[in-house]
């Protein structure tokens, strides 16, 4: 059955929609209209998903002019077709949507590839999120290799999907996942060779990488600021290119834009995640059926395992953003925007707008402070933050009772007079100073991470709960209308691991499971405070973090600099 549809936005632009598929007469047909006030470029916010019959159990994605098709193929799970100009077909996709690795027993040397075996269980739709994305999900189980997953899909009236998977260990013993890949499979299958041909030999490659660079360190960053922002293109040779990040934690961001030279798209997206990860492209020259093709995957990455699950145990992967976008590359960039606004990034918090002008306080002391509130309210800033060094001591997150006689009261009641927000800077998470003379370092030396021992070890729900407990605190006591976040712990590499059931398990996965709990119920808890973050100087501007706060800055020179705009 084929069909189409034509759209008229307001600016009298009529958009033409072409839809073609096959629907089986068990197929189950689930469709939404999304109304604004505007159509967007890519053809209207149209949305709909179709759930195919079996035995070739099949999910079709289609928003505005994109589909997006995925099924149940001799046990596999497969990425079947990806188009942004409404036209259906299926293009020669054969590879899976997702891949995972597992260890079955500690003294296996590496972990074994779930390839195939998968059952299907059932597909839904479930509610929308509160900002009224489309939330539907597959359910598949594998007996032999004792798992199930759930792959979650949200899709908005944008050309970016979001996808993650929920994987439970059906067995009866602790099992080892060594790589998790929420998302894989084609993009561009089968691109005719004349076509390549003729562009490779004016270009080269067919396929260009937009990336970010990894960083050497701190000294390079400070010598070179501009490095903060720093972007660049290099071509897809034919093979497998990779692209990682095994620092623990830096200035790279886990985003990447590919460009099809030779047709003018662009496929654009972000892994939601602040730990170490791992993308992958392969250029195929001789694809299945003939042509050129590229394919791609990408997810958190550790040496030693990711998560040691336990019997029964559910765990969510990091979520994927992801588009393939017909257009140039400032439509592509839009796009990857729009999403982020529509579906992702906080709402300001309360009745506040976002990135209000700020002023960072001086010197941390009382009297210094009240002329810096009058010097704020004089140049017209909206907040006042109090900065590095008001507290007695690392671990000791109290006002010092000599630069504060008063407490913070007097600086935050004469803030609010001026009719000034007011906010603290705080290094709770991990300070650059010495926490070993603070009460928690000696009542729980275990507690710490890192060289020097100053980052709270988040895998341990004790230490979590003590961290939220402390800024619950902080932003009770102090009555604040701005936290700032600031985190310094950079260079951890592959960082501690830890024996689980006789696996070792890479701690960042637990770490920034709890982190982000934190910033979720901090915002849940106090739905007025901005929570703000930073990471020396432009680290965690991955959308994992970036999620969970109202703003997100880099520190260097005492400038924030807004990068989400």
């Amino acid at each position: 059955m084929h069909f189409g549809a034509f759209l008229k936005s307001p600016n009298g632009k009529t958009w033409a929609i072409f839809l073609a598929g096959v629907l089986g007469a068990n197929s189950t047909y689930l469709s939404g209209q999304d109304k604004v006030e505007h159509a967007p470029a890519e053809g209207g916010d149209w949305t709909d998903i179709v759930i195919g019959p079996a035995p070739q159990h099949e999910v079709r994605f289609t928003f505005g002019l994109h589909i997006y098709v995925e099924a149940l193929v001799e046990g596999r799970w497969l990425n079947r077709y990806w188009s942004c100009d409404g036209h259906f077909g299926y293009g020669g996709f054969g590879e899976p949507a997702f891949e995972l690795q597992i260890k079955e027993e500690p003294r296996q040397e590496a972990g074994s590839a779930v390839a195939g075996g998968w059952q299907w269980i059932s597909a839904a739709e479930a509610p929308r999120t509160e900002r009224g994305a489309r939330h539907h999900v597959v359910e598949l189980a594998n007996p032999s290799a004792n798992l199930t997953v759930r792959v979650h899909t949200l899709l908005d009236p944008t050309p970016i999907l979001t996808r993650w998977l929920e994987i439970t260990n059906t067995s009866d013993r602790p099992r080892a996942l060594t790589a998790a890949y929420p998302w894989a499979g084609g993009v561009w299958p089968r691109l005719h060779k004349t076509t390549v041909s003729e562009w490779q030999a004016i270009q080269g490659s067919p396929f260009t990488l937009g990336y970010q660079p990894l960083e050497p360190g701190m000294v390079k960053m400070a010598q070179q600021p501009e490095g903060l922002a720093r972007f660049e293109w290099k071509p897809l040779p034919a093979g497998k290119t990779v692209v990682e990040s095994v620092k623990g934690g830096a200035y790279d961001d886990p985003f990447f834009i590919v460009r099809n030279e030779a047709e003018g798209e662009y496929f654009i997206g972000h892994l939601a995640w602040s730990g170490n990860w791992r993308m992958e492209f392969e250029h195929d020259q001789d694809s299945p059926g003939g042509g050129v093709s590229l394919s791609f995957k990408i997810g958190p990455a550790a040496k030693d395992a990711l998560r040691v699950l336990a019997p029964g145990q559910t765990i969510s992967t990091p979520a994927v953003h992801l588009g393939r976008v017909a257009g140039d590359l400032d439509v592509a960039v839009q796009a990857m925007h729009e999403h982020l606004r529509r579906s992702v990034l906080l709402s300001p918090a309360g009745q506040q707008r976002a990135y209000l002008v700020q002023y960072d306080s001086g010197p941390p002391e009382e009297k210094t402070i009240l002329k810096h509130i009058d010097i704020a309210a004089a140049l017209g800033a909206e907040a006042i933050i109090l900065c590095h060094g008001w507290w007695i001591g690392y671990g000791e997150w109290t006002p010092s009772p000599e630069r504060f006689p008063n407490g913070l009261k007097p600086v935050v009641d004469y803030a609010h007079e001026k009719r000034l927000l007011f906010g603290l800077y705080g290094e709770l998470e991990s300070g650059r100073g010495d926490w070993s003379r603070s009460r928690v370092f000696k009542e729980h030396p275990d507690w710490f991470l890192g060289p020097q021992k100053t980052i709270l070890d988040l895998t341990k729900p004790e230490v979590a709960a003590y961290l939220e407990t402390e800024l619950a605190r902080l932003i009770e006591q102090s009555k604040l209308d701005i936290y700032a976040h600031e985190y310094v712990g950079l260079y951890l590499g592959e960082g501690p691991s830890t024996s689980r059931d006789g696996f070792m398990e890479n701690n960042f996965w637990r770490y920034y499971d709890a982190l982000y709990r934190i910033f979720d119920n901090l915002h849940a808890r106090y739905p007025n405070v901005i929570l703000q973050q930073s990471a020396a100087g432009g680290a965690r501007q991955d959308v994992g973090l970036m999620s969970r706060v109202h703003e997100s800055y880099t520190g260097e020179g005492g400038i924030r600099v807004n990068l989400r705009t």
